[in-house]
């Protein structure tokens, strides 16, 4: 885990503020932090945040350019409540 105000951490510093689910085509530099042995085979990924106090990133990727693209949907469901 990589502790919070991490220098590392300024290249998801706009994600972790406000943005929500995304799928594509993400920054080199992201890339290679998320990814750095594999990094030149990723070609599209998916990606979330947690909400939760401490920043948590789960990133999901595929060497497909077209497997995750801006357009698709990435609208997740929450937890069932009974």
């Amino acid at each position: 885990m990589v502790p919070r105000g991490s220098p590392e951490l300024k290249i998801f510093e706009t994600f972790f503020e406000s943005a929500p689910p995304r799928s594509g085509q993400i920054r080199d530099t992201q890339r290679e932090y998320l990814s750095a042995r594999t990094a030149s085979q990723v070609g599209s990924t998916v990606w979330c945040r947690s909400r939760a106090c401490q920043p948590r990133l789960l990133a999901i990727a595929s060497n497909d350019t077209e497997r995750y693209l801006p357009t698709m949907s990435t609208d997740f469901p929450g937890p069932h409540r009974r």
